[in-house]
């Protein structure tokens, strides 16, 4: 293992042993700050990141056998961003030793169904007068480390002829730019990733496949052709959470690059790519909207996190409040350690708790006091029409240019969870209608 002192906090200065353990124990860091994250609880991001001085782009280098980056200073990472990173990194280490074994089960039991849901569970959308696409649903937790293999789990299963993701049009490009630029070990390391257990999962990435992963992103962000902006915030949340990030985008990117059949094994695809298409809105006021979070108080936070372990099991609920007693409070890591905990158990909660807990969840933001807390409701409700709408238009070749037969869109559970209620009661009201359309007249 090897500890790294305040003077060898350079990034730069990483270097590899068998544990594959970075330990970054004296960076400093602000106290994390209480803005919430999609997941409505705190993240690791510092109260305040003040933009570097420099005026010019800045190279770094994360590991010394890789090439060195250039990132420029509106990006705001610094040489002692990855620093900081391990240091949030290793705190929520020492959670993963004490992770409860009903944790460890229900969470398995949770992905079995979810991979499930969207092998069997496809939405009928009837694009076309005469033609019907299967809408295969994949719900995620957006950077997760074992989302690629979660994408692996059903890709030659649905076979798709087209790749929808809840991200912006012109993002698909840059994901499949960050799949090229990723080390082919590691892709495939994390495409063939354990899904049977929790723990597993979590080990399967460690500290140098974090960085490497990362420095492939950074690559791309700072030849200057990608709209991502990748910034501290981002990566300390991530590497708090022993997260990767985008890590569905782009294993969904070099999945489709290899064509239909790709995850199964060998070398070759299954033919032409995939197409992958984006599908969020691009109105920049609305999203400008969605991404507000100053009037999400404590409170608010306290509240999601009581409503989330009252939808878990009674012997589960025990069990994670009894790890969460274990962090200590009122330190700079309290509340990316409590993030990581209640990620965890967001993660293991089964289909109908989770429908439970979303219910909940919407309840509680449509009678809340603060008025954009409601309207932010609304546009989460208008984002999901938006994106079946763009669902009809590429299973009808309108965006695209061909008919699918087998469409998969890989989602966050909030929007998988929108989209599929919305795609079936749509469905629902055409079957109502053309029944209602074929009753004799007679039979009224």
């Amino acid at each position: 293992m090897l500890v790294h002192g305040p003077s060898s906090l350079r990034v730069g200065c990483w270097s590899t042993q068998p544990s594959r353990r970075l330990v970054a124990c004296s960076a400093k860091t602000k106290k994390a700050g209480g803005k919430p994250n999609g997941k409505g609880f705190g993240s690791a991001a510092p109260a305040s990141l003040a933009p570097p001085k420099q005026q010019r782009g800045l190279e770094l280098r994360i590991l010394e056998d890789l090439p060195t980056v250039l990132v420029e200073p509106e990006s705001e990472i610094d040489e002692a961003t990855f620093g900081s990173c391990l240091f949030f990194m290793n705190k929520t280490e020492e959670l993963c030793g004490r992770l409860p074994k009903l944790l460890d089960h229900a969470w398995a039991q949770a992905t079995a169904q979810r991979i499930d849901d969207c092998i069997s569970r496809p939405v009928q959308l009837a694009s076309a007068p005469s033609h019907t696409t299967a809408l295969h649903i994949l719900s995620v937790k957006h950077d997760d480390c074992y989302n690629p293999a979660l994408v692996t789990a059903v890709w030659d299963r649905v076979r798709p002829d087209a790749v929808a993701l809840d991200v912006q049009p012109l993002y698909p490009k840059s994901f499949t730019r960050m799949a090229k630029a990723m080390d082919l070990q590691l892709l495939n390391k994390l495409l063939a990733g354990p899904l049977t257990s929790l723990s597993s999962g979590l080990d399967c990435a460690d500290d140098v496949d974090r960085l490497r992963w990362h420095h492939a992103i950074l690559q791309v962000v700072g030849q200057g052709a990608s709209p991502i902006l990748v910034t501290k915030a981002a990566l300390f949340n991530v590497f708090a959470n022993r997260d990767l990030h985008l890590s569905e985008a782009i294993a969904v990117a070099h999945l489709a690059a290899r064509g239909p059949a790709a995850a199964g094994g060998g070398g070759g695809g299954g033919g032409s790519p995939v197409p992958v298409h984006g599908i969020d809105v691009e109105d920049v006021s609305m999203l400008a909207a969605l991404g507000e979070d100053d009037f999400w108080t404590e409170a608010d936070s306290a509240a999601y996190k009581e409503a989330l372990l009252k939808a878990t099991d009674p012997k589960l609920r025990s069990a994670v409040n009894t790890w969460l007693q274990g962090i200590p409070v009122g330190t700079s890591t309290t509340v990316p350690r409590q993030r990581f905990v209640l990620s965890r158990m967001e993660q293991a909660l089964s289909r109908q708790q989770e429908e439970a807990h979303t219910l909940a969840h919407a309840a509680y933001r449509s009678s809340h006091s603060e008025p954009r807390v409601r309207e932010q409701l609304q546009l989460q409700e208008a984002r999901g029409a938006h994106m079946l709408d763009r669902l009809h238009d590429i299973a009808s070749g309108r965006l695209g240019g061909r008919k699918c037969a087998r469409l998969l869109a890989v989602m966050s559970s909030e929007n998988a969870a929108r989209v599929r209620r919305l795609a079936e009661a749509a469905a629902a009201a055409a079957q109502a209608a053309a029944g209602g359309a074929t009753t004799p007249a007679g039979d009224n």
